[in-house]
């Protein structure tokens, strides 16, 4: 939805949009990145009011039969319709809305289906697994960066002066030990 909204696609219009290619997504074993492209394609054509090979071909490549669709829409043949692409003939908004409705007329209900199956179950029980792992790490980096910052303010101010000195001293002691050691091995010798 943030993706269809930065391209300032209709309100309205989001819910079926990301239900068609969930949809489509799902009946064609799209992952999330891919399902993200088609989605971002889909509003560039909204936003543009274009129509590119540039915004079709991806989705065709991902198992949408977007110049099919277009085809049968205007009654072109496949050639035509590239023609009809390449000249600019098609309005983005039109052809995007068109697509959505070609995905949910083939491919409707396809996630409920899915998540019906074994596979669908795995898949939900995964991503309820993944939000868990996500929620600990979102609690954890919060109040960890709280620690990390404590920590730096601890070591960069007065207490971390007087740390330096300690530990210069330290070493001082360390290589002097370790020269005095030395030393008595040559004396060895």
């Amino acid at each position: 939805s943030k993706v269809l909204l930065s391209f300032k696609y209709n309100n309205d219009k989001i819910f079926p949009a990301l239900k068609a290619v969930g949809d489509a997504g799902a009946a064609l074993g799209m992952d999330s990145s891919s399902m993200k492209e088609v989605v971002r394609r889909i509003g560039q054509m909204t936003s543009s009011q274009k129509v590119s090979r540039e915004y079709l071909d991806p989705l065709q490549e991902r198992g949408i039969d977007v110049y099919g669709a277009l085809s049968k829409e205007y009654n072109m043949s496949i050639a035509q319709v590239y023609d009809a692409v390449s000249s600019g003939k098609f309005n983005g908004v039109e052809v995007s809305d068109l697509l959505v409705k070609s995905m949910e007329d083939t491919f409707g209900g396809s996630m409920d289906e899915i998540a019906k199956t074994l596979q669908g179950l795995t898949s939900t029980l995964e991503d309820a697994q993944a939000e868990l792992a996500n929620a600990y790490g979102e609690g954890y980096n919060r109040i960890r960066k709280e620690g990390v910052q404590k920590e730096i303010d601890y070591l960069t101010g007065e207490q971390g002066e007087r740390l330096q000195k300690a530990e210069d001293a330290i070493g001082e002691f360390q290589a002097s030990e370790e020269n005095k050691q030395e030393l008595l091995v040559r004396q060895k010798k």
